[in-house]
């Protein structure tokens, strides 16, 4: 489904270039959980967002269901129908409710169906987060705003799920909460799940891993 040729990338400062990505070579399949781990400020980010096309890289191609992505198009309609975003802070609405919240990404994409509201109840119902329905993201936990906005990510139905250190700003016990919880929602949607983070232990649940380490990436 995604294929990277040969990506690098860097920024300029100044005068200066430099460089965080190097002649990335990776391809991801249709599903499976798939981890980019790395210390802070190694280029986890920048190669999140290339992957995701929220960002061009400097060299290199990136392929995405067998088509070569060009970066100089507009590229929001192909984010909106394949991808979903998780990133650090759950980055709710807080003047809406978690409800609304979750009726937004329908919005935008202009998928009024009848069916929404049920398809939102029927999430979360699954995952036992009814009795916040109705509370605004200032009134819940951290870790329930986190599962609402994974929950979030899958609204319009997406093939790829991009995570940024999704437990960087959750305690250990809320961050063992959103592990099980990829878990649980990849093995309900088979979803493609790329994930960057320095929480080693999603090692636990992936298909796949590499190390983000010196401007390459090691699989390991």
């Amino acid at each position: 489904m995604i294929e990277l040729r040969n990506i690098s990338h860097e920024y300029k400062n100044n005068n200066n270039s430099i460089k965080v990505l190097s002649n990335i070579n990776i391809s991801y399949l249709d599903s499976g959980i798939n981890v980019i781990i790395g210390n802070s400020g190694v280029g986890k980010t920048t190669l999140l967002n290339i992957i995701g096309l929220i960002e061009c890289p400097t060299a290199g191609i990136l392929k995405l269901n067998n088509d070569i992505i060009d970066y100089n198009k507009e590229l929001s309609s192909l984010r909106l129908q394949n991808y979903g975003y998780i990133f650090q802070n759950h980055y709710l609405f807080p003047e809406f409710t978690v409800f609304e919240n979750l009726c937004i990404p329908g919005l935008i994409k202009n998928n009024l169906q009848k069916n929404i509201k049920d398809r939102i109840n029927l999430y979360l119902k699954k995952f036992q987060l009814e009795s916040i329905s109705n509370k605004y993201p200032d009134n819940i936990s951290q870790g329930e705003a986190q599962r609402i906005a994974i929950i979030r990510s899958i609204m319009n139905n997406p093939k790829i799920i991009i995570a940024d250190e999704p437990t960087s700003n959750l305690d250990e016990y809320n961050a063992q909460i959103i592990l099980e919880f990829f878990k649980e929602i990849y093995e309900e949607f088979n979803l493609l799940f790329i994930i960057a983070t320095h929480d080693k232990r999603f090692l636990e649940i992936s298909n796949k891993n590499y190390k983000l380490s010196n401007k390459k990436l090691i699989k390991i």
